[in-house]
């Protein structure tokens, strides 16, 4: 979609509306109003997911004699879909062992997703809005309960430091509410492009990162087609 201005002078109050008015029906005021728009599409430069682990096994059968062994071991690797995507949420498995002499065992999983994007397309161009969106598939276990409903994506966090391969790091929570697959972050994108904050990216964090249980729940959703589309002023607009 683009839109027309007549002026060059125009250029700062087009900007002006386009940042601090999101509705279909305020876009289309900006068509009337004669403003060139133009929507850039920048896909991700860098994804990934860190997983945490945690499991333990019963040492001995108590009250019986003998060994216990672990079994179920603990990789957390996930087949990710090739399209820009990352994973969320966490997966538990537990084994409560055979009375009378249960060899009981637990292997959990978390995973919290990554994605950086490179925003020099952008240099030179007026930010009106930013929105990080994408496409997610959910799959969700809980006791007998199991549902593809919804999404495990709790948090959507501004990274505010390097990333850490091997564990996890510090974020500004971006929003407690927000639609599933999309998030307004035109004020973060502003920073990172006027240099007010370093780009570290973002994170996305489950529902519940605590490693302990011993159940054979699932809370799982793969972020596919991540993407930042940014609304900029139109390069056909008069100089």
């Amino acid at each position: 979609m683009k839109l027309f201005i007549t002026s060059k002078e125009r250029f700062g109050g087009c900007m002006k509306k386009l940042i601090t008015i999101i509705t279909i029906v305020s876009i289309l005021a900006l068509t009337l109003s004669g403003c060139v728009i133009e929507r850039v599409i920048i896909k991700p430069s860098e994804t990934f997911y860190l997983p945490y682990d945690k499991s333990d096994y019963a040492k001995t059968p108590s009250p019986c004699p003998g060994a216990c062994f672990a079994t179920m071991g603990t990789s957390c690797e996930f087949q990710l879909p090739p399209d820009d995507s990352t994973v969320v949420g966490f997966s538990h498995g537990y084994d409560p062992g055979t009375e009378p002499c249960p060899c009981w065992e637990y292997a959990n999983c978390i995973y919290r997703g990554y994605v950086r994007f490179d925003l020099s397309v952008l240099q030179g161009k007026g930010i009106g809005l930013a929105h990080l969106k994408w496409h997610s598939t959910t799959r969700k276990s809980y006791g007998d309960t199991a549902s593809n409903a919804g999404t495990c994506v709790a948090k959507v966090f501004i990274a505010l430091e390097p990333w850490k391969y091997d564990t996890f790091i510090t974020g500004e929570d971006l929003t407690t509410d927000w639609p599933e697959g999309f998030a307004d972050v035109s004020s973060i994108v502003r920073d990172w492009m006027s240099g007010a904050r370093p780009n570290y990216g973002f994170f996305f964090v489950g529902p519940d990162e605590n490693l302990n249980y011993k159940n054979n729940d699932e809370c799982l959703t793969i972020m596919e087609n991540l993407r930042l589309e940014v609304l900029v002023p139109g390069r056909d607009w008069p100089h």
